[in-house]
């Protein structure tokens, strides 16, 4: 497609949805319309450009002027675009609803709004979710997202509707490792961090904000990451912005780490160690598994620990979380024997060790 065949398709997409937002407005005066849901109208839409305009192709009468009148056939295709924006932004509007999570498993320190969770906390727009160290949760919006959140992790609900029966979350990642399953084609899913957003309709995903950067790890199906505009802005060389503006596609046991030193991104393949620490994170039978072995576990004082294994040191992990006993290396994970039980992650979690007179 030449650019100004673009840009007029981009055009007549614009002043359509311009044009019935104004009517929906005016017919609906005592309505008040929320500005993300426009704006979640005018993404769909946007994106389905070329579906709708395939759809006008096949099933219109436009095909019998394309080579006879080009100016006629977008004249058509905007008037056809406007009826279908006439039921298509209504539609939406009207079947969007406020959806609530719940928090359906938690161990350790876990806090709503700053305020102490319990297993039945509910969770809606603008709910702020922390884990402390050695904690998770587990939370669920009906059966088609579920959410694990790890040691140290952050999170913030932006956006949390159903529409049309389909949970449509945004979610925002400020720090820590969360892992999401959602139902294929059941649920419409963005995390977002600092630097990214990623895109998800059905796979089983992690997505880890740490020192380093931002880190997205598929576990099944397919994600689409895309750089923030704002994180874009900060990179001052054009050749890498450019590279870096670009969607990234990371199937089935691919890694993608955003390097915030670098600015660089860098694709690898998810380790069987990587992966087993996310499924123990990700399963509701393992969370309360890994909560129950925690607290069944051998306590021993770090007095006991450091006579046992001659020497007690401070880990610290890249999602921030700090764990204080005798730490060993096992291959691709590691083990920490903490005052509270073992506790064991991947190595490529490591940051540093501190020795601890």
């Amino acid at each position: 497609m030449s650019g100004p065949e673009k840009y007029k398709e981009d055009s007549i997409l614009l002043r359509m949805i311009e044009i019935e937002e104004q009517k929906i407005r005016s017919d609906n005066p005592g309505q008040q319309l929320a500005p993300e849901k426009i704006a979640l109208v005018k993404a769909r839409l946007l994106s389905e450009k070329d579906t709708i305009l395939a759809d006008f192709d096949r099933q219109s009468p436009v095909l019998s002027l394309k080579k006879s009148n080009p100016m006629k056939v977008w004249a058509s295709i905007g008037i056809a675009a406007l009826v279908l924006a006439g039921i298509l932004i209504p539609s939406l509007l009207r079947t969007a609803t406020n959806l609530e999570g719940t928090i359906a498993a938690l161990s350790g320190n876990v806090k709503v709004n700053g305020k102490a969770a319990q297993s039945s906390s509910k969770i809606s727009v603008e709910s702020m979710v922390e884990v402390g160290e050695k904690s998770l949760a587990k939370l669920v919006w009906s059966d088609l997202v579920q959410l694990a959140l790890g040691p140290g992790t952050q999170i913030k609900v932006q956006r949390a509707n159903s529409d049309q029966g389909k949970p449509d979350l945004v979610l925002e990642n400020i720090n820590g490792v969360l892992f999401c399953e959602v139902r294929k084609n059941q649920a419409h899913v963005k995390i977002q961090t600092a630097s990214i957003m990623v895109r998800v309709t059905g796979t089983s995903f992690n997505v880890e904000v740490s020192t380093e950067g931002t880190t997205v790890q598929v576990l099944e199906g397919t994600v689409e990451a895309t750089a923030n505009p704002e994180f874009l802005q900060t990179v001052s060389d054009p050749a890498q912005r450019e590279r870096l503006s670009k969607p990234i596609q990371i199937g089935t046991k691919q890694k993608m780490l955003l390097s915030k030193a670098k600015m660089s991104i860098t694709l690898s393949e998810v380790t069987a160690a990587e992966e087993q620490y996310l499924l123990s994170l990700g399963k509701l039978d393992s969370l309360k598994k890994l909560s129950s072995n925690q607290n069944e576990a051998q306590k021993m004082t770090l007095a006991e620990i450091k006579t046992k294994y001659g020497k007690i040191s401070k880990v610290n992990l890249k999602n921030g979380a700090t764990y204080t006993g005798f730490f060993k290396l096992n291959g691709a994970q590691m083990e920490i024997i903490t005052t509270t039980g073992t506790i064991r992650v991947p190595t490529s979690q490591l940051r540093d060790v501190q020795d601890v007179e």
